[in-house]
C-alpha cells in the first residue's frame, strides 16, 4: 500500500524582473513560493507549489498537520484534506493572511498537500496528475 512517508515545504526566492504592481506593492526583485514535498513508503517525490507566505510552510511543519498526513495511504486523499479542512476550520478565517495574495493559508495548505499527493498517486499509476483530477 502507498502511504505519505515524509511531508515538507520548502520557502524559495527567485529575482523577479517583472514589474507587477498591485494594491499591496509590486513583486520586484523577488517573488517567493513554497514547494511542498511528499514523499512516499517507495521513496517517489510528488511536488506541488503554493504562494510563499510566511507561515505556509511553519503550518505545513506542525506536529498536527504531520499527523494528519504522515503513514496515511495516498489513496486517502480526500479524508486527509477533509481532517485538514477539521484542523484549519472550514472557512479558513483563523488562518488568514494579511496581503490580497494569501488570504487563505489553510486553503494554500490543503491544495498543496492534494496537489503533492496526487503527484504521488499519479506517479504510481503512470498517469498525468491532471487526470487523476477530471475536467
Amino acid at each position: 500500500m502507498q502511504t505519505i512517508k515524509e511531508l515538507s515545504a520548502w520557502r524559495v526566492a527567485a529575482p523577479d524582473g517583472c514589474a507587477l504592481a498591485n494594491r499591496d506593492g509590486g513583486h520586484e526583485p523577488y517573488f517567493r513560493r513554497t514547494v511542498v514535498v511528499a514523499r512516499d513508503n517507495q521513496d517517489r517525490i510528488g511536488l506541488a507549489e503554493i504562494p510563499g507566505i510566511l507561515g505556509t510552510d511553519d503550518l505545513i511543519r506542525s506536529e498536527r498537520v504531520q499527523a494528519a498526513v504522515v503513514g496515511r495511504p495516498v489513496t486517502h486523499l480526500r479524508s486527509i484534506v477533509d481532517e485538514l479542512d477539521g484542523l484549519v476550520g472550514g472557512d479558513e478565517s483563523s488562518d488568514r493572511g494579511d496581503k490580497t495574495w494569501d488570504s487563505d493559508l489553510g486553503r494554500h495548505l490543503k491544495s498543496g498537500v492534494e496537489v503533492s499527493a496526487g503527484d504521488l498517486l499519479a506517479q504510481r499509476e503512470a498517469v498525468p496528475l491532471a487526470d487523476l483530477f477530471g475536467k
